[in-house]
């Protein structure tokens, strides 16, 4: 499987995001998206979701 954690911070980085934006917009501290792209932990589906949609990527292209 591709670096999920390389892959969270390209999303952010595509939706031009900081990582306390993206915290701010998905409803979680900024501790959690830094340990999401360190890869000490995973977003739920919710996040996910999200994501794409902030980021404009679909949910395949993230994970898979």
């Amino acid at each position: 499987m591709p670096n999920v954690k390389i892959r969270l911070a390209a999303v952010r980085a595509n939706a031009h995001k900081t990582q306390e934006e993206w915290a701010k917009e998905l409803g979680v501290d900024k501790q959690t998206v830094c340990n999401w792209e360190n890869g000490k932990g995973e977003p739920k589906m919710s996040h996910l979701q999200r994501m794409s949609e902030l980021s404009g990527i679909p949910m395949d292209c993230i994970f898979f």
